[in-house]
């Protein structure tokens, strides 16, 4: 399979992982959930991920990726269904877990396939590149149709639309099976995700994904809620989300053009500097066109930094430990994603959606103290 071919699959994947979240979102809040409920719904999206993250990775590793993708967007399918049950939300939690879980199991494979692909650096560097615009059209297509079907079909068909994105990635895989690879070479006998943390800069990289995951995920948690409490539609959410989509993609068009000799590590906390600054701004407007222009802003940044750390990652993982390496990121990844919105949602319970906001910028701020504190590679 090539590279063209899985950053498309990548892109209706996170299609509908995206739509799909939003809508959840909007369904539970429109149910009279509180934030607390609403942001543990939203955790249960990568509670089973962040402890099959490792796993997964290594499984991909010795077996290939054919059985892991099929499993993966086949759970994405059957989550997405389920949300068309009218059952309330017991249904919406399942749909929950099993979409996260499929997609946890289909970016392994993709992101895996996309760094493999590349001989050297700067191909793996231009390959993620690709993929990263591929995640950003996804960004913004996805909250912006579900906001946009929300309105006009309601939550349940709405469900039902976002099952046609994995549907058309299980029919090309059917046509594509004999292309996808088998196990990776030189895996060693024994292996500890620990000792990929043993190398210094791999954790600064996964710190660094750690914070940049905080922001983007708690981002599309605090948004609709946010936007919901000051009287917007669920559109209007839809399209908040989608200028940080389109932002990201816009900054990722440019970056092959303009950015390429950047280095990795000024990007990277450059995005968090970025981020730290929108969430300190955003309880200061209430206004839909500010609001956008802020998601806007924050797209920009995140989307600079994310495919450096997917070029790095790869630059810098021992050989045969690509898919557990990413597996440990993924693993990051859905902890924050498990642990914080429960988290915030409960802070914003008591405390008003507003604080939830300087809260992740807070927690930015401190993370790029401890980066400076522990220095960073500038000429990576």
């Amino acid at each position: 399979m090539n590279v063209v071919t899985a950053v498309v699959l990548t892109v209706l994947a996170h299609v509908g992982f995206g739509g799909v979240r939003v809508v959840l979102s909007l369904a539970a809040i429109d149910q009279a959930a509180t934030p607390l409920a609403v942001g543990s719904l939203l955790s249960l999206f990568s509670l089973g991920p962040m402890f099959l993250s490792v796993a997964g990775g290594r499984w991909i590793d010795r077996i290939g990726v054919r059985r892991p993708l099929f499993i993966g967007v086949g759970l994405m399918v059957a989550g997405s269904a389920i949300g068309w049950l009218p059952l309330g939300l017991p249904v919406l939690f399942v749909t929950s877990a099993l979409v996260g879980s499929g997609f946890l199991l289909t970016q392994l494979v993709t992101q895996k396939l996309v760094g493999d692909a590349g001989h050297d650096h700067e191909a793996r560097r231009r390959n993620f590149g690709l993929l990263a615009i591929g995640y950003s059209i996804s960004g913004v297509v996805g909250p912006t149709a579900a906001g946009l079907l929300y309105d006009h079909l309601g939550p349940h068909d709405t469900f039902l639309a976002f099952t046609a994105m994995p549907l058309v990635i299980l029919f090309s895989l059917l046509r594509h099976r004999d292309e996808l690879p088998g196990p990776a070479p030189g895996i060693p006998v024994r292996r500890r995700f620990f000792d990929l943390l043993a190398e210094p800069r791999l954790r600064r990289l996964y710190l660094a994904t750690a914070l940049t995951s905080t922001a983007w995920d708690l981002h599309q948690f605090v948004v609709p809620i946010y936007g919901r409490g000051i009287g917007l539609s669920a559109s209007d959410i839809g399209f908040i989300l989608g200028a940080f989509g389109l932002a990201t993609l816009f900054v990722r068009l440019v970056l092959p053009l303009f950015l390429l000799r950047l280095p990795e590590w000024t990007a990277i906390v450059s995005a968090q500097v970025v981020a730290f600054g929108v969430f300190v701004a955003y309880p200061f407007f209430g206004r839909f066109e500010a609001l956008v222009a802020l998601s806007f802003v924050l797209g920009l940044g995140l989307g600079l930094g994310q495919p450096m750390v997917l070029s790095l990652l790869h630059l810098l993982t021992p050989a045969g430990r690509v898919g557990e390496a990413i597996g440990l990121r993924l693993m990051i990844i859905n902890a924050t994603q498990t642990v914080l919105p429960g988290s915030f949602g409960a802070l914003g319970s008591v405390f008003g959606v507003g604080i939830l906001f300087w809260a992740v910028a807070a927690a930015l701020g401190l993370g790029l103290l401890a980066q400076a504190a522990a220095g960073y590679n500038r000429s990576s």
